[in-house]
């Protein structure tokens, strides 16, 4: 089920899932683990509204994106890519915000709309040094719709990998990613190829483990 993508986006963020939430007309269910970690990184108020485009080729962007090094907002982004090295990979940022976190200043560069795809990128910086980025409005291969019934049988006991989550619901449409306490923190998202009216789901890991779940919408 081919989707044209909408997506309003908000700064890399990690989320603690361990709820669930209901919106408008759509009831969201969350599944976490029984031992959560709960982190906290940098916020923002602006927001952009990607208008929608029809579904192009994101693989090179993706790529780009993957050459991205990261290091641990806990060790001042230490080993993480800086400023100059992300926009040699690239290119000039479309947008730049600032704000604090525990009196840390923290500063997120934007990419809107790479390649004329409807695709936006954000890499946080501390210390000028990269220690989040995020993806999203990646297109996918068309596949079988992803149902509920297969969201629900991947387990969030700690045991499932991220490649086997992979291997089961084809990749994402979205990636956040954020190093914090000497660990890997990742929220992949799909919502292309997935079963129900503007359905969606997302999944989080630790050290590409699943750690919790989230769906909306899903049939």
């Amino acid at each position: 089920m081919k989707k044209t993508l909408l997506t309003t986006l908000i700064l890399p963020s990690l989320l603690l899932l361990g709820s669930c939430t209901t919106t408008d007309e759509k009831t969201a269910t969350s599944t976490t683990a029984t031992s959560t970690v709960a982190t906290t990184t940098a916020s923002s108020s602006i927001e952009e509204e990607i208008v929608s485009k029809e579904l192009v080729n994101t693989d090179g962007i993706k790529t780009n994106f993957e050459k991205i090094t990261l290091g641990d907002l806990d060790k001042q982004g230490e080993g993480g890519n800086t400023q100059t090295e992300v926009t040699a990979i690239l290119g000039e940022a479309t947008a730049t915000s600032t704000s604090t976190t525990d009196d840390q200043n923290i500063e997120t560069l934007s990419w809107i709309g790479l390649e004329d795809s409807p695709v936006t990128l954000k890499v946080s910086f501390i210390d000028g040094k990269a220690f989040s980025k995020t993806i999203a409005n990646l297109t996918v291969a068309d596949t079988e719709d992803i149902t509920l019934e297969k969201f629900e049988a991947i387990a969030t006991d700690r045991a499932t990998t991220l490649a086997e989550v992979i291997a089961e619901v084809g990749e994402p449409n979205g990636k956040d990613i954020t190093v914090k306490d000497g660990k890997n923190h990742k929220i992949l998202s799909w919502n292309q190829n997935v079963a129900g009216k503007n359905a969606d789901f997302n999944i989080q890991f630790v050290d590409d483990v699943v750690s919790s779940k989230m769906q909306v919408g899903m049939e």
